[in-house]
């Protein structure tokens, strides 16, 4: 019977995922049924460093093709789940559990919660690409009733990494295509931003109403509503290409202008910035970046 739904499940849809996830997970009280899953690479939160493994536990049945082809699967992963709550856990790249991870689920929320004690909980490994295993935890493992809820058997995909062409220091013309960006940032008239940042069919640009805006007015909404782009200087270190996808290693420099009798500020940032190529024409996409401090 199992077999005869995972062929069905082909057949049907491409969203549709045998095995991925199933069981339940939650805390304080709030629990939600998992269906699916999908394992990405991140680096580590709070405890420790170096590279780790997030595995997203979705209520809802996730596009497994989409996310194999992303080049940022958790852009991806937020853009599938908009709206959706969910409980995310932090593996080691062998595929154990530190016992931690974040929850948006109501009533529920943690941008990061860690039990250690909880990881003795999990039986999952990485296997031929994918996380599976099996993680039985309770709220009460956790002398102060923190910890989560989980009965869960995993197989969930893991990110892949390769089928991608590397880009040289400089991004190539996808590099060019965020300078350009920035430049027209620079300028602060809404057509350049338009035509340099985004690509025509952008998702959040169809949402805006561009006849609301005057002067700099969507240059200042630009700038706060997508933050990767409110920069003032860009070193490109390389990158990498997959289609009409791409990924650029960058080092950032953000100035704001000091108050009255005030010097300047400048905050340096490092990451990735994403941009997607259609209709020939490169846009920005996403970003994950972080403040260095000195």
């Amino acid at each position: 019977m199992i077999g005869k739904m995972a062929v069905m499940g082909v057949l049907l849809a491409s969203t549709a995922w045998a095995g991925g996830a199933t069981g339940t997970v939650g805390r304080k009280g709030t629990v939600v049924k998992v269906v699916d899953a999908f394992a990405y690479r991140a680096q580590a939160e709070m405890v420790g460093e170096g590279p780790r493994l997030r595995v997203r536990l979705s209520p809802i049945a996730l596009d497994q093709k989409r996310l194999a082809e992303a080049l940022d699967a958790a852009s991806e992963l937020d853009r599938q789940m908009e709206g959706q709550p969910y409980v995310e856990l932090e593996l080691e790249t062998d595929g154990r559990w530190t016992g931690g991870g974040m929850s948006t689920l109501r009533d529920a929320y943690c941008g990061w919660c860690h039990v250690g004690m909880q990881a003795e909980k999990a039986k999952t490994r990485v296997a031929n690409g994918r996380v599976t295993g099996t993680i039985q935890a309770s709220h009460t493992d956790d002398p102060e009733a923190d910890g989560y809820d989980a009965a869960l058997t995993l197989d969930a995909p893991i990110e892949a990494e390769g089928g991608t062409t590397p880009l040289a220091p400089g991004g190539a013309e996808v590099g060019k295509a965020y300078q350009a960006c920035l430049a027209a940032m620079a300028g602060k008239t809404e057509e350049a931003i338009v035509a340099s940042c985004f690509t025509r069919d952008d998702a959040w640009l169809a949402k805006q109403n561009l006849d609301y805006y005057n002067g700099t007015d969507f240059w200042d909404h630009v700038r706060t509503a997508q933050s990767s782009l409110d920069f003032q200087g860009a070193t490109i270190a390389g990158g990498r290409q997959k289609g009409d996808q791409a990924e650029l290693t960058v080092a950032l420099k953000r100035v704001r202008a000091g108050g009255q009798g005030e010097p300047e500020s400048v905050e340096n940032w490092k990451g990735r910035v994403f941009l997607r190529r259609s209709g020939g024409t490169w846009g920005f996409a996403s970003a994950q970046l972080e403040q260095i401090y000195n």
